[in-house]
């Protein structure tokens, strides 16, 4: 597909005593889309899990209609036990859930979706893909820790400032050197006793699924997760210990896993390139 833009979607859930970090690097990017005029930058700002899902589900369409390249940031607070995120409204939304939606985006895109994780414990998002499907993205810039709203803000302005002084022209998110240097003052811009931003490829998550560690504590608080929910909905486990049905999981993740070890070009959509 030729796209006659690039766009990066702010998606942002923020209560609205909270600094609005989203809002605040839109405006930056707008000032950057007046010397650029390939650059076309977003702010979506959602209220419910609703909202959030319907966007989504546009995005893919409007990628083809209007042929624009998107790369979505998100501004949305991460929940402590890794699942997923939590919404201006307070409502949860699991990575589970939203991951499915990303693997549609990225199947029209061939596996070229960049997603900007400004989350806490974003990259538990990896805990999650299924390496039976499609990628969900083909790359991600995500934190493992947590981060507060002001240094977020300060590391991702100096991320895009970087990125666009070096690049005024065209796509910025297609030339890997100046990318990098945007990448490292990403960093730079967080005190050293802190969580750092990470880059992951799809190639990675499948490479560490398949080979994964169940005693990572992110993962063990997914399996955690599923097995209290099967439990309090299917009585077929209502008398089976919880961690009887873990281990039974975690059985039945290593078999499929094994069996899916040969299928990595499928997910990469090596097939559609």
């Amino acid at each position: 597909m030729n796209f006659k833009k690039f766009s990066v979607y702010i998606i942002q859930s923020l209560k609205k005593d909270e600094t609005q970090t989203g809002t605040k690097l839109y405006e930056e990017l707008k000032i950057k889309s007046c010397i650029n005029n390939e650059f076309k930058p977003q702010l979506v700002d959602i209220d419910t899990k609703k909202q959030l899902l319907y966007f989504l589900t546009n995005l893919k369409s409007d990628i083809v209609k209007l042929q624009i390249y998107p790369v979505l940031h998100i501004e949305i607070h991460g929940t402590n036990d890794y699942i997923g995120l939590v919404l201006k409204n307070e409502e949860f939304i699991t990575w589970k859930e939203i991951l499915d939606y990303f693997i549609e985006i990225n199947i029209v895109l061939k596996n070229e979706l960049f997603l900007f994780l400004a989350v806490c414990h974003g990259n538990s998002i990896i805990s999650y893909i299924d390496i039976k499907k499609r990628a969900p993205f083909r790359g991600i810039i995500g934190i493992s820790g947590e981060i507060n709203n002001r240094t977020n803000l300060k590391a991702w302005t100096s991320f895009y400032d970087t990125l666009f002084r070096f690049y005024p022209e065209g796509d910025p998110f297609t030339n890997k050197m100046d990318f990098d240097k945007a990448f490292s003052l990403l960093n730079f811009a967080i005190p050293e006793n802190q969580s750092k931003y990470k880059i992951i490829d799809s190639e990675f998550c499948f490479d560490q699924i398949s080979s994964m560690d169940f005693e990572k504590p992110h993962l063990k608080s997914a399996i955690n997760f599923e097995m209290v929910k099967v439990k309090n909905i299917n009585s077929f486990y209502e008398n089976k210990p919880i961690q009887t049905m873990k281990e039974d999981f975690k059985n039945d993740l290593k078999i499929q896993n094994i069996i899916s070890k040969d299928k990595k070009g499928f997910f990469l959509m090596e097939d559609l390139q």
